[in-house]
């Protein structure tokens, strides 16, 4: 049965030499009939000193395809490259002949309207270098998992990342621990970059039995001494990829058969405080028709709003306080109920 993981590839660098090396890590996408490879840019970088290359039925060939990665400013270091994108636009011939263990994952595993508090749960997942081995002509290589919280918003400011682009965890390696609690000695990050960022559910806490998750990033970058990695947000990479190949996207481009469908409807979303649920659960007069918790009920928004945007529907989300719901209800002199809020946040 096809795993999410199995749409991660490993990136080999041949120098013209008999022993190729491992360099990096990429995830294959399937958009529309065609699949492409992200990584991250400074992995699509050794092509200076080499060919890079993946597996195929055929063994390790050169990635034969198109490709774009975005440059730094004139006088930065790819090593200060916040973003760090890159991607390849596979040839027909390469994309039929992967390995028979890759399997590029669609849209419905890719999750674009992913936001991060404090609490949410991410793994960044890749081929750790230190795992490649190469011997009588053979290449293997292992795919290692790396889980950890998001970083606190300061965290982002004092690194110089934005919410809005990049995905940051805390991640000590020294203190890793399995999902049982068991200590693990994980290798060096070094070679995740370019693999996956996987989103937890955000209720995963009172669900830890519904483990699916999401494509949403592309990791590049291991922060040792802060104890946090480092990945940009799969949006970026979608909207690019949207802005090179508009004929892959005819709802967004006006080319199709649906009308309603050639530009993004917009619609209000109403959003809460996780600090004033209880408050608002006392107030609703819907309450019982409501989650059982915050979490709970953030879960079922995002859902929402991510299945509306495979749909073209953009869903904004509006916050609502207590008071001022409490306000608006007693001027109207009207209920506090869904229709309410939902009237309200359109206004």
């Amino acid at each position: 049965m096809a795993d999410i993981f199995d749409s991660i590839c490993p990136i080999f660098l041949d120098r013209n030499e008999e022993v190729v090396e491992q360099v990096g890590s990429g995830v294959l996408v399937t958009i529309a009939d065609t699949i492409f490879l992200l990584t991250a840019a400074h992995v699509v970088d050794w092509s200076s000193q080499g060919v890079l290359c993946i597996p195929s039925n055929a063994g390790i060939v050169p990635i034969d395809g198109s490709f774009v990665s975005i440059e730094t400013q004139k006088g930065v270091a790819r090593s200060k490259d916040k973003i760090d994108l890159a991607y390849y636009n596979l040839t027909k011939s390469l994309g039929a002949n992967l390995h028979q263990s890759l399997r590029p994952i669609e849209r419905n595993d890719l999750w674009l309207t992913d936001n991060t508090l404090d609490d949410d749960v991410y793994t960044f997942s890749g081929f750790p270098v230190n795992k490649s081995r190469n011997k009588a002509n053979t290449v293997s290589t292992e795919l290692f998992s790396y889980s950890g919280h998001a970083a606190v918003d300061k965290k982002y400011e004092n690194l110089g990342y934005d919410k809005d682009t990049n995905i940051v965890i805390n991640y000590r390696i020294k203190k890793s621990v399995s999902p049982d609690g068991v200590k693990l000695n994980p290798p060096h990050p070094r070679g995740i970059s370019g693999g996956g960022v996987f989103r937890w559910p955000k209720d995963v806490g009172h669900r830890p039995q519904e483990l699916r998750r999401s494509l949403v990033g592309i990791a590049h970058t291991y922060l040792k001494t802060q104890n946090c990695l480092v990945g940009t947000r799969l949006d970026l990479y979608y909207q690019l990829i949207q802005q090179n190949n508009p004929h892959l996207f005819p709802a967004a481009s006006g080319h199709t058969e649906s009308p309603e469908r050639t530009i993004p409807l917009f619609l209000s979303v109403v959003c809460y405080r996780k600090e004033e649920w209880p408050l608002l659960m006392s107030q609703f007069a819907d309450a019982d028709h409501m989650q059982n918790s915050w979490n709970e009920w953030r879960q079922a928004v995002e859902n929402g709003i991510e299945q509306m945007q495979r749909k073209n529907v953009l869903m904004i989300p509006i916050e609502l306080t207590a008071d001022e719901i409490m306000k608006h209800c007693a001027s109207e002199n009207i209920p506090n109920t869904g229709r309410t809020r939902a009237d309200l946040a359109g206004r």
